[in-house]
């Protein structure tokens, strides 16, 4: 979903692009790599919210690369999400897992640890 931006060209819309985690306080950074008429093309956004707005009239794939913050142990999230003007914009979860993860269980457990072996975001587009 975008807002219409009026005037005469119905094509120019306002969007935004967000990435949300679903757990609180995992990622690091993400990179979003826009359509290359963007100026910039490529942003690094480094603190919540991870989110980029910006004003086009075309859709297009965007490049978005999670990256989680080191000491968890996660490994980066690359995925293509496809900019959308419809109702409702378009959304998709991408899921992440530790490197070397194994299966919980007493075992392996670590009292320090209560973090789940794997970890998603949500990645969409609305107005």
């Amino acid at each position: 979903n975008a807002e219409y931006m009026g005037g005469s060209d119905e094509r120019w819309r306002r969007w935004t692009l967000s990435v949300e985690p679903s757990i609180p306080d995992t990622i690091a950074s993400v990179r979003v790599g826009l359509h290359p008429t963007f100026s910039p093309a490529v942003l690094e956004l480094n603190e919540p919210p991870f989110a980029v707005t910006r004003t086009g009239w075309g859709v297009f794939d965007v490049d978005v690369t999670v990256r989680f913050r080191p000491e968890l142990g996660f490994e980066d999230i690359v995925a293509v999400h496809t900019l959308s003007f419809k109702a409702g914009g378009a959304s998709a979860v991408i899921e992440a897992t530790r490197a070397g993860a194994a299966p919980a269980g007493p075992s392996n457990a670590d009292a320090s640890d209560d973090m789940s072996s794997s970890v998603s975001a949500s990645v969409s587009t609305s107005s």
